[in-house]
């Protein structure tokens, strides 16, 4: 054991060597003649020119090359930025760091930048981390348990242990075994930090009880379903994944953490229905999904999808559309069908005789002498003609779109008191009786 554990040692310090990062110059810049130093001095006595590099990486280090610096380079935590102090045209800065590749940079040279006496400049500095495969070891107080990094499957631990190769970085650790608690943990893998021990104990099942706003959703723990909300079970302890699905509802995917000796949970559910709101006239009728709504509809909440409405209305032609409704989207229409309209001209004789029209819509007319009526609604109307000393004449007819209907009436002298009957004020008799 001991000389495994000698030789894994000298493996990692062999891997550290070559795993140095690389810096990079990711911006540069001369700050506006506002910012200047007048507080400290550069080789020459005169105002130091400022570099002020923005990085969150620590343990940096800074040489003014060819020229040395009066004043060490200081890290501002709170403002995540380095203060460093030059000289008087200086032309080359060297950043060194333990875990990177020295970087110099040549301001005037690469960046066309001269440093001039009491002004700032401000630096960017980007790193990147080598990647490079590091021994790991992971410990348990059980065989056979499955190691799993990132989500995938390494292997199961054999005499208690299990020792792989992995890629420095963050990482995502989990080791699991039936009947026990699962473990979980996120950790930089690095030359001094890849061994790790995991204590798993038994696992025992806890009661769990998933409600949901609105009511009505199925739930998923680890792949099984768990029930419709809201709903009470037991469940073994650990973190899972959890999946809430409901109709016209956004999925929820995240993590439960289930403890002993009970887990209690509610989830707000987010409605993707599209809000639609249709405007047209209230005796039209607006029909989608096989539904009627009389008048149109007002903040009506529809599930997104390809939508076809129709709009219909008496004596106007039906308006068909079709919009894409988008999750959580809002839409306004304004669909007003067109009533379809004619001309009729009437003449009378006599000139003075009354016109009467009565539409099967409940339209009403009416004129004096000849008389041209425009934008008449289509369909049936009754022609009512009167006029003192004759009879009254009366005759059905259409109305078509777009034409001109044209009638002619000369009205016959006379009353309308029907033969054999004579008219006496207050009534009439039959003559005879």
């Amino acid at each position: 054991m001991k000389k495994t554990g000698l030789i894994l040692v000298l493996l990692t310090l062999a891997m550290a060597m070559n795993a140095l990062g690389i810096l990079r110059v990711e911006s540069i810049k001369l700050l506006p003649p506002e910012h200047m130093n007048i507080k400290v001095y550069d080789a020459d006595g005169k105002y130091a020119p400022l570099l002020i590099v923005k990085t969150e990486l620590r343990g940096l280090g800074f040489q003014n090359v060819s020229r040395p610096t009066r004043k060490a380079a200081e890290y501002i935590a709170g403002d995540h930025h380095y203060k460093f102090y030059m000289n008087d045209n200086q032309r080359v800065v060297k950043i060194t760091h333990a875990d990177y590749e020295p970087l110099e940079i040549r301001l005037l040279a690469d960046f066309g930048i001269e440093v001039k006496a009491q002004r700032v400049y401000e630096l960017t500095l980007a790193f990147t981390k080598e990647v490079v495969q590091i021994p790991m070891v992971i410990t348990a107080n059980q065989n056979g348990a499955s190691v799993f990094i990132d989500d995938k499957l390494i292997g199961k631990t054999q005499n208690k242990m299990l020792t792989i190769n992995i890629g420095s970085g963050y990482r995502k650790i989990k080791i699991t075994k039936d009947g026990f608690v699962s473990q979980t943990i996120t950790q930089e893998i690095t030359t001094t930090n890849n061994s790790f021990n995991f204590t798993l104990t038994p696992a025992m099942p806890a009661a769990v009880t998933i409600t949901t706003k609105p009511e009505g959703a199925t739930v998923y723990i680890d792949g099984l379903k768990f029930g419709t909300t809201p709903k009470s079970s037991f469940f073994e302890v650990g973190t899972y994944p959890i999946k809430i699905t409901k109709e016209n509802y956004e999925t929820i995917n995240e993590q439960i953490t289930i403890t002993d000796p009970k887990t209690t949970k509610n989830y707000n559910l987010t409605d993707i229905r599209a809000t639609l709101t249709i405007k047209t006239h209230k005796n039209a009728t607006v029909t989608f999904n096989g539904k009627d709504y009389k008048g149109g509809i007002s903040n009506q909440k529809v599930a997104p999808q390809v939508l076809e409405i129709t709009v219909t209305m008496p004596k106007a032609e039906t308006i068909k559309r079709v919009i894409t409704l988008k999750p959580k989207a809002t839409e306004t229409l304004e669909i007003y069908p067109e009533i379809q309209m004619g001309t009729m001209q009437v003449v009378v004789i006599p000139t003075d005789a009354k016109i009467e029209l009565k539409g099967d819509g409940g339209e009403h007319y009416t004129a004096t002498g000849r008389k041209t009526f425009t934008d008449v609604p289509i369909g049936k109307y009754d022609l009512i003609v009167t006029a003192a000393d004759h009879k009254t004449h009366q005759k059905t007819f259409s109305v078509l779109a777009n034409e001109v209907t044209m009638q002619q009436v000369s009205l016959e002298e006379g009353n309308d008191i029907p033969e054999n009957m004579v008219f006496v004020k207050g009534g009439t008799f039959e003559m005879g009786s």
